[in-house]
């Protein structure tokens, strides 16, 4: 018989085993919330990266007009396998791009973003003598707060095809940044070079590429940014035969050290828009030039009326041919058109080209041309360009040594323009001013029939 210190021991032991089961139960509990919170969580980013690319496919499509479809997704644990499809122009199959996806179960679990997307395109047979690009690797690092950060590579690669095109193309690396819903956007590129051979004795090369831009999109503006781009080129050649039985020579056209550059500013509810391009040596057929250096302007871009504008005509353009689709479209649609459009010449809208300097063996070149259309309307834009003459107000001046006009017009060219009063002879140089105004034509001061300039030409 047992006394009453032997059933104390046995409740102690009772409650002892019944702790290590209720604690062995709320771990286990515990694991089973774990592994359910990590499915879960793997099972939402996975989604929400899925839903990212498609949003990214849809975004490349309407910003380069190339038609991306996202054919494949397949969703692992941790991880997914995708491919694209790719409608590359003049290209009979589509260039196949496989996206190999890495992603956490929690956010932040892939280098503080949302995932990690590398991806390598895989084009067929036509898609590789049509010169796609088969070398080249894109990694796309999507972060939490919807940006993308890209970084493309590839490798030297060369090709020939059937017709004896051939193309070799130099390293390239490239890296840029979009911000959510493209708020921002920012690149670099470097390029070693390409060569292109047409297999009839034309040209295309390149060497030294560097590039950067970076822009911002305008508050409440939906198609508008502000910010600047710079190209730069070491060496530009190209060159194309003559035409079969034609007199004229095959020609060429380079440029050294080259650079050109872009800027978007916002200035009150005003765009200016201006581009710059130099270089220090030039090239073009026979003639040799430099430095060289000249820019263009547009003034007072209305930014409210234009980015109205672009609200209607970049789904036109994604669709294709953006003439024939809107003469597709209803008759007060296409009147609208015209309409915003001509009020952007109504707001003063001016095209500034130039200054121009170039320096020749004979001297300098120097040109400056500035256009506006203040009055045109949009009936003006169903008969272009005939209807502009009428509101053009344009004035053009160039000034040039003879002797490199002689060449290029010949003796008696020449003689025709001074003697029609077309140009003047300024010391060394012939300088013309031309000023389009009232459906007038003025050249030094003097009336001419628009027609006078063409047909002495000819």
């Amino acid at each position: 018989m047992q006394g009453p210190q032997s059933d104390a021991r046995y409740l102690d032991a009772r409650r002892g085993k019944d702790s290590k089961v209720a604690k062995s139960v709320r771990i286990a509990a515990a694991i089973a919330l774990l592994v359910a919170a990590y499915g879960v969580a793997t099972w939402t980013i996975g989604r929400a990266v899925e839903q990212r690319l498609r949003d990214g496919h849809a975004q490349f499509s309407a910003l380069t007009g190339i038609d991306a479809q996202l054919v494949e997704y397949r969703r692992g644990l941790r991880g997914a396998a995708a491919r694209t499809a790719l409608a590359l122009p003049g290209v009979a199959e589509p260039v196949m791009v496989v996206h190999h996806v890495a992603h956490g179960p929690w956010l932040g679990g892939r280098a503080f973003g949302l995932a990690r997307i590398d991806s390598q395109s895989t084009p067929g047979d036509a898609a590789l003598a049509a010169g796609a690009l088969p070398h080249y690797a894109l990694r796309t690092h999507v972060g939490l707060r919807g940006d993308t950060h890209l970084t493309l590579t590839g490798q030297p690669w060369s090709a020939t095809d059937a017709l004896g095109r051939t193309v070799a193309v130099q390293p390239l690396h490239a890296q840029g940044q979009i911000g959510a819903s493209a708020q921002h956007v920012t690149g670099t590129l470097e390029w070693e070079g390409l060569l292109w051979r047409d297999g009839a004795g034309g040209t295309v090369q390149w060497r030294g590429l560097r590039g950067q831009a970076q822009f911002d999109r305008i508050a409440g503006r939906r198609h508008l940014y502000a910010g600047q781009a710079q190209l730069d080129v070491m060496h530009w050649d190209m060159g194309w035969p003559a035409a079969p039985h034609a007199d004229e020579d095959a020609t060429r056209l380079q440029l050294r050290e080259a650079s050109f550059t872009l800027e978007s500013i916002l200035e009150g509810e005003w765009l200016q828009w201006q581009m710059q391009a130099s270089a220090a040596f030039a090239q073009y057929g026979a003639e040799e030039f430099g430095p060289v250096q000249t820019r263009a302007q547009l003034h007072q871009l209305h930014a409210a009326t234009f980015d109205a504008l672009l609200a209607r005509l970049v789904p036109m353009l994604q669709v294709g041919n953006g003439v024939a689709v809107m003469q597709q479209l209803p008759l007060a649609e296409q009147t609208a058109l015209r309409e915003q459009a001509a009020a952007l010449f109504g707001h003063g809208l001016t095209l500034v080209l130039g200054p121009l300097q170039a320096r020749v063996a004979d001297g300098q070149i120097q040109a400056e041309a500035q256009l506006a259309a203040p009055t045109l309307t949009a009936l003006d834009l169903q008969f272009l360009p005939m209807s502009l003459v009428s509101r053009l107000d344009a004035r053009m001046q160039l000034q040039l040594p003879q002797a490199l006009a002689t060449r290029w017009l010949g003796t008696d060219g020449v003689a025709n323009l001074v003697a029609q009063h077309l140009a003047e002879q300024v010391g060394a140089d012939l300088r013309a001013d031309w000023v389009v105004r009232d459906a007038q034509l003025r050249i030094n001061g003097r009336p001419v029939h628009p027609a006078l300039p063409g047909q002495l030409l000819d």
